[in-house]
């Protein structure tokens, strides 16, 4: 297998053509395009799974500088052609994410389409029972004590407590009890997936990973600073980036005759239930303390997860896709007199699939901490300085 290169450019050359009190003095010479696209992929072995990356650049929807300066004593000054300044190299690229690693997604991607996977499990169902009095008590409690106040009015200490028991008692609870109450619907979909994964072909699957983004703006930014050319203005850049995953499982070994929809049913039953080996390893790891602390930083039991095997199956060439897409509007705040345009909309577009990576329960990644975990954290802070 090789690698092949392609690139299609509309390129636009010309010249900002300096006069100083009516005589040329210098040219300075520039390059630019209205469209530029390259895509680096791979030849040979079709019908596999080849690492690609596209990337396109798209001025179309900017409106070039162009025009004659009157600026003494560079008036006469002048582009020969429409001019982009340095705008295209400035937006050629994206802002920096923090992005989980193709491994970790690949972790992911496996833990969550596995046909051995767990809807619920008994431990846990059995923590939330033990839990259910003492949250019930904890509310009772918080309710006396708040004697008619909004929550704002609370200690904070108490506010921090009733923060993490949302956070760590009911929002379980209640998804759990969703998971329950929807239960044969789990079943028949995974029984589908069973079906699938015994057919010609195998079980294939896609879910999205992730969407990730970040922004900029520039007050004052400088596009063209030719003597009696200055085009500045305000550039703000915004970076979406999506993520999703496909796979194909296929039974490691065929079972000795193909099952029917009874014992489809009944297999789809048991790894919902969690009745197998990786529901019970899953709900050890989810009732055993700070667990979750560790799961922040090492994905354990999503790699858990992605190797379980109740349904002897293998996973076929994992592909991690990422489509990310940062336009960059430029709105000009000073122009030199006699030019015109240097407004609009640049577009930066990437797409990459990587295949085939390998699975591994990273331990240096630190995942973004959003609200919600930072609200977590701020809450135990909280809970072990404030008496």
């Amino acid at each position: 297998m090789s690698s092949r290169y392609r690139q299609r450019a509309l390129p636009v050359a010309g010249a900002w053509h300096q006069y100083v009190s009516g005589s040329p003095t210098t040219v300075s010479n520039f390059s630019s395009f209205d469209y530029n696209a390259e895509i680096w992929d791979e030849v040979g072995s079709p019908g596999k799974a080849h690492t690609l990356t596209i990337t396109k650049l798209d001025c179309v929807g900017f409106t070039p500088i162009s025009g004659t300066s009157t600026v003494s004593p560079y008036n006469g000054s002048y582009f020969d052609n429409p001019c982009y300044g340095n705008l295209t190299t400035t937006c050629n690229h994206h802002l920096p994410l923090t992005l989980p690693s193709v491994g970790q997604e690949t972790t992911k991607l496996l833990a969550r389409t596995n046909p051995s996977r767990p809807v619920v499990t008994p431990l846990t169902l059995i923590q939330d029972m033990v839990e259910i009095p003492k949250m019930l008590h904890d509310v009772g409690k918080v309710l006396s004590a708040a004697g008619g106040r909004l929550p704002s009015g609370l200690h904070p200490k108490v506010q921090a407590n009733m923060h993490l028991a949302l956070s760590f008692g009911w929002a379980p609870l209640v998804e759990d009890i969703h998971n329950l109450l929807s239960l044969q619907q789990h079943i028949d979909r995974r029984a589908g997936e069973l079906s699938r994964l015994y057919s010609v072909g195998g079980l294939k699957r896609r879910i999205h990973l992730g969407t990730y983004g970040a922004e900029s703006t520039t007050a004052n930014h400088l596009a063209t600073s030719y003597a009696g050319g200055v085009v500045q203005g305000k550039l703000q850049r915004f970076t979406q980036c999506q993520r999703w995953g496909t796979v194909r499982w296929l039974p490691s070994h065929l079972p000795p005759y193909h099952p029917g929809e009874k014992e489809l049913i009944a297999k789809a039953r048991q790894v919902a239930l969690g009745l197998s080996s990786e529901g019970i390893l899953e709900g050890v790891w989810d009732v055993i303390p700070w667990t979750w602390v560790i799961d922040w930083f090492a994905n354990i039991g999503e790699f858990a997860l992605a190797f379980s095997n109740t349904v002897p199956a293998l996973s076929y060439e994992p592909c991690i896709m990422t489509h990310t897409v940062t336009p960059s509007l430029f709105t000009p705040t000073f122009r030199s007199s006699g030019l015109q345009g240097g407004n609009g909309l640049i577009t930066y577009e990437s797409k990459e699939r990587t295949h085939d990576a390998i699975p591994t329960p990273s331990t240096t990644f630190l995942p973004f901490l959003g609200r919600k975990r930072l609200s977590i954290l701020g809450a135990l802070s909280i809970q072990k300085l404030l008496k």
